[in-house]
């Protein structure tokens, strides 16, 4: 089995991988080896991605980073300019695998999740929350996806688990364990100018390390049976930030370039 370490990194062993290799069935060699040829860079936990493989279904899931007003505690109105859904080619790659896999004659399906929460619980605006998952839930009515495709608010899925979030206990163990984890994170928000961070880049740097591991953590609980479409760069460092709370490594696989 894959080993977390505290930073996040994933050690595996190629024993591993070709154990699982050697145990596919017929249809899950078809399906690694679409996934062999859509990866761009290495896949997380290959063993565990051959495991769901064999499964009659593949559950494909991803994050879409909620668009903002330059210089403003304003989300844009517009599932079509979240991160995810802006860029044409990455729907486009998307599409393009899901219709690769079908044809071996497993199902596939799509979540993508829109981190409603975020603006408050970790960039630190003031707006309220039923006013921010109010804007979300509007997103997702006004727009028609392609059959196979949903999309679900994350503040759906702690609900599903969770009846209330020490938050700030998430965040003490970020400081406690992982500086600088916090402090790549703080320079990498740096260039994010289009997003106002009103207590600061370290405050919101520690709070983000927070929120992925809990994202990992409860993602291993309600959506096990996944594999993870990395569509943030740079892909290494956002691959780590899910991983140090769970108990086995989310799979992740990298189509985009």
């Amino acid at each position: 089995m894959s080993r977390i370490l505290q930073d996040g990194s994933v050690q595996t062993t190629g024993k591993e991988e070709r154990q699982a290799r050697r145990e596919l069935s017929a249809r899950g060699a078809k399906v690694m080896n679409i996934f062999d040829q859509f990866e761009q860079f290495a896949m997380i936990d290959p063993a565990q991605i051959c495991a769901l493989a064999n499964a009659p279904m593949i559950h494909l899931i991803g994050f879409s980073c909620l668009g903002t007003y330059r210089g403003r505690q304003e989300l844009i109105p517009d599932l079509m300019q979240t991160y995810f859904f802006r860029s044409r080619k990455t729907v486009r790659r998307v599409h393009e695998l899901a219709d690769a896999l079908r044809a071996t004659g497993i199902n596939v399906s799509i979540e993508i999740f829109l981190p409603d929460l975020e603006p408050r619980r970790t960039w630190g605006w003031e707006a309220s929350q039923d006013e921010l998952t109010f804007y979300c839930k509007c997103m997702r009515e006004e727009v028609e996806l392609s059959e196979g495709w949903r999309v679900t608010l994350w503040s759906e899925l702690e609900a599903e688990l969770l009846e209330s979030v020490r938050f700030d206990d998430w965040v003490a163990w970020a400081q406690e364990h992982n500086p600088l984890l916090i402090a790549q994170v703080a320079e990498h928000l740096r260039q994010f100018d289009m997003i106002e961070f009103p207590q600061g880049v370290v405050w919101s740097a520690s709070r983000q390390v927070a929120a992925y591991a809990m994202e990992g953590a409860l993602l291993e609980q309600a959506r096990s049976d996944s594999v993870f479409l990395q569509s943030e760069s740079p892909h290494d460092h956002k691959d780590r930030l899910y991983q140090p709370r769970r108990t086995r490594s989310l799979p992740i696989i990298h189509p985009f370039l």
